[in-house]
This record gives C-alpha cells, structure tokens and sequence, in this order.
C-alpha cells in the first residue's frame, strides 16, 4: 500500500477527527466479521480516518472508514491502486459491520 497515495485520498475527503484507537476496539470486538471478512493490516491516521484491507468475496482491498461533519461514517472501498471502487455514506455506527459486510461480502 502505497502511504502517501493513501494520505492523499483521505486528506481529499470531507471528514471530522475521531477516536480511531476507540474504532479500532470496536472493530476487533467483532471477531466473526474480521475472520469472514480477511481482516488484516489495520492503520490508524491519526484521528482522521481507519483503514485496514480484506479478502472478500466481492472485495480484496482497502478500506477506509472515515466520520463525516454528521456523525457518521463514509466507507470507501478501494482497489489495489488506491483508487476508488464504491462508496458508501452516511452509516451510523450500529449500522457500520453489517454494512461493511455486505459490500465486501455479496
């Protein structure tokens, strides 16, 4: 994964600070999505957004979490060259596994 690629799509996006220590708890709370998903390579950028990649069934690649101005989360998936392959806003939080789910998981 190129990093600065990376810094650059999520700098690009509109996005608020947030706990992402405290999301990546929540993330790893749920084992079962993390093992059917391929979870792995989880990256923190400081306070703005979380990434990690996974092996779907309908997605391998990033993804990337990031807390838009209304208190939910815009979840992007993206391919191998950090470019954007879909994207999904405005998830609330008891929402946000079930959605990932389903869009790397079809």
């Amino acid at each position: 994964m190129n990093l600065i690629n990376l810094a650059k799509f999520l700098e690009s996006k509109p996005q608020r600070d947030f706990d992402t220590d405290a999301q990546h708890k929540f993330m790893v709370s749920h084992p079962n999505y993390l093992m059917r998903w391929g979870f792995h390579k989880p990256m923190l950028f400081a306070g703005r957004a979380y990434t990690f990649k996974v092996n779907g069934q309908s997605h391998r690649g990033t993804v990337a979490l990031i807390l838009n101005g209304e208190d939910q989360f815009d979840i992007y998936l993206l391919k191998g060259n950090l470019t954007e392959k879909r994207a999904v806003k405005g998830v609330q939080i008891d929402s946000l596994m079930r959605t990932i789910d389903a869009l790397i998981n079809k």
